[in-house]
Order: structure tokens, then sequence, then C-alpha cells
């Protein structure tokens, strides 16, 4: 099985289909409960860069205020 998106894919290593490379933010709960653990910790280097891009014609909307804001709460190392 295969998909393009995080949601199914921890879904998937979850029921024990595979394993994923997910980035950690997105399984902060599932690692800590156990559903999942964490494998080649070794060979794995994390990067600590997220980008948002927008038109540059446009002003920032709040909506995506909001969004930048919330992604950049969510995604910062513990």
């Amino acid at each position: 099985m295969s998909a393009t998106a995080v949601d199914p894919l921890i879904a998937l290593a979850i029921e024990g289909l595979g394993i994923a490379c997910l980035p950690p933010f997105a399984i902060r709960d599932e690692i800590a409960d156990g559903r999942l653990v964490s494998i080649l910790d070794e060979w794995v280097e994390e990067a600590d860069q997220f980008n948002v891009l927008w038109p540059a014609s446009r002003q920032i909307t709040p909506k995506l205020r909001a969004f930048v804001d919330f992604m950049s709460e969510h995604l910062q190392p513990q």
C-alpha cells in the first residue's frame, strides 16, 4: 500500500502495514502512547526549517496569518 498524505501513512503504520518516514510533530502523540516506535534514528537527520509561501503581490490575510502562527507554534522543537 502507499499514500501521499500524512494521515493515511500514520494509519497504515499503526495497523502494522509497513514503516513510514513522518515528521515528528505529526506523530508526537502516537510515539508518546506507544502506538508507533521510532526506528533507524541513527540514519535519519531532522531538518529544523519549514517554509510558508504566498504570492508576493498580496498582503497576508488574517486566515493566513493565523495559519502561519499556528504552524510556527506547533512545529517548534520541544
